[in-house]
């Protein structure tokens, strides 16, 4: 019984992620006393979804490495300035959150996802490790070339931030399983279900972090449009990321997480620091398409994935 309770948590994520959501809109004091762990919780769930690390998948990675290479390329450089190109009639503000979404690629909640729906974990941990090291090259740099935009942090403040997120929590998964096995195997049963409420509860912390920008901009027409636009964009990230070279209909759907699932947190933490408050709000926008593309994710790779068998 217990089981079977955690583990319709943990399969019905994006409920509790929703929920989270809207109870940190309607009652804020209840989280916003928690922006400054914010980080933290991100690398909580990085460390639960690198503790589900599959390591017999290694010799697949190993004759994969110009897949990711690809795979970065597209998501970092490809994908972001295509956007630009295709937005001219956006303000700046707009453009410029869309832009930072778009190039932040590998979210560190992508090795747990694909974790909860049977994905390949390492393949997705090695993308997000790679992903966050080339972000403070790459961002700042696009940035600059496509709205004329200094972003007020140092790339050597950029990279030590993402390190600290990134590198620590991997250690520590692999330290754990190496030499805690034991340990390990009996809290992954239950990881699942921390990681949904984790990730549930960084969301909610952050929209009661912005309160009460989001209270004055977001029931506004004008909207309903960018929502729509971002919606798309999701929807067009995961089909690209479906039909890149795959060796297997796992890999294929690996794929997708990894080209669906963007650094969000991380982005909304930069735009909050170090750009104007328009910015900050297009890319705290992208967690409503991205709350509901989770759940949807998966049960249409469930449902194939019936078809298929």
């Amino acid at each position: 019984m217990g089981k079977t309770i955690f583990k319709k948590i943990e399969q019905n994520f994006g409920f509790w992620m929703l929920l989270f959501s809207v109870i940190g809109f309607l009652v804020p004091d209840l989280f916003s006393w928690g922006n400054s762990i914010t980080d933290k919780l991100l690398m909580f769930s990085f460390f639960l979804g690198c503790l589900r690390i599959d390591f017999e998948e290694a010799v697949h990675l190993k004759s994969n490495w110009g897949k990711l290479i690809l795979f970065t390329f597209l998501n970092l450089v490809v994908l972001p300035v295509l956007l630009y190109f295709i937005t001219p009639f956006l303000n700046v503000e707009t453009r410029t959150g869309l832009f930072l979404i778009m190039a932040a690629c590998g979210g560190m909640l992508t090795p747990l996802i694909a974790s909860f729906v049977g994905l390949n974990v390492l393949w997705a941990v090695v993308y997000v490790v790679i992903s966050s090291s080339l972000i403070p090259f790459v961002l700042p740099l696009l940035v600059k070339l496509m709205f004329g935009i200094n972003m007020e942090i140092s790339g050597l403040d950029m990279i030590l931030f993402l390190a600290k997120i990134v590198f620590p929590p991997a250690l520590l998964a692999y330290v754990f399983r190496k030499y805690f096995s034991g340990l390990s195997d009996r809290f992954m049963r239950y990881s699942g279900t921390i990681g949904s409420i984790n990730m549930s509860f960084f969301i909610a912390i952050v929209i009661a972090h912005n309160h009460a920008f989001l209270s004055e901009h977001l029931f506004q027409w004008d909207t309903i449009p960018l929502l729509l636009m971002m919606t798309f964009v999701f929807v067009i990230r995961y089909l690209t990321g479906y039909v890149m070279p795959a060796a297997s209909k796992k890999e294929r759907w690996s794929n997708a997480l990894l080209f669906g699932v963007m650094n969000n947190g991380l982005i909304i933490l930069f735009a909050n620091n170090y750009f104007s408050e328009q910015v900050m709000f297009v890319t705290l926008l992208s967690e409503v398409p991205w709350i509901l593309a989770q759940p949807t994710f998966s049960k249409v790779y469930q449902y194939f994935n019936k078809l298929s068998n």
